[in-house]
């Protein structure tokens, strides 16, 4: 069930994106949402990686590439 989940999870936050303007792929999403799942999977993780919800308000606040780096140091240090 959890890959369903991920699977309508990551196309909704393609399609939110595309919404707003952003022209993403969706196939190249999700090969990289796989490719990163399974890297984590090895490394022990067991919870599948997931494309960021909300697309459209952080686009609006203005958020970069920067936000996503700054998330993941954060994760890393804290997790």
């Amino acid at each position: 069930p959890m890959l369903l989940v991920n699977l309508v999870n990551n196309l909704s936050c393609v399609e939110s994106a595309i919404a707003v303007g952003d022209d993403y792929s969706a196939k190249k999403v999700l090969f990289a949402d796989a490719l990163v799942t399974i890297v984590g999977a090895l490394f022990g993780n067991p919870f599948p990686t997931a494309v960021y919800i909300g697309h459209p308000a952080f686009k609006a606040m203005g958020a970069t590439t920067g936000y996503s780096y700054i998330n993941g140091v954060l994760v890393f240090f804290i997790g």
